[in-house]
């Protein structure tokens, strides 16, 4: 329970990071354009982390300590993409 309030938070976290800079590059929008802009982020995001995943894999069995180490990679890649304003759409 411990580790998923810490996932949830940091999720949370990373998605307002994502919502501050697509608001200081393309201005505010409402609460519904910005819900359903989050929500494709986060479905994004999510497919791009089971590819990575995937391709790390190669078809094998995976332990949980290697897994760990590369999820926090691709979420590293992820904040640096934040920070660096790369991938962040404008709102549709």
């Amino acid at each position: 329970r411990i580790n998923g309030r810490c996932v949830q938070q940091l999720r949370r976290e990373r998605l307002a990071r994502a919502v501050e800079k697509a608001e200081q590059t393309y201005g505010r929008t409402d609460y519904h354009t910005r819900l359903k802009w989050s929500a494709d982020l986060e479905k994004e995001w999510a497919k791009r982390r089971l590819d990575f995943l995937d391709a790390a894999r190669g078809g094998k069995r995976m332990s949980v300590e290697d897994r760990s180490e590369l999820l926090l990679e691709f979420w590293k890649e992820i904040d640096d993409e934040i920070d660096n304003n790369i991938g962040i759409l404008p709102w549709q």
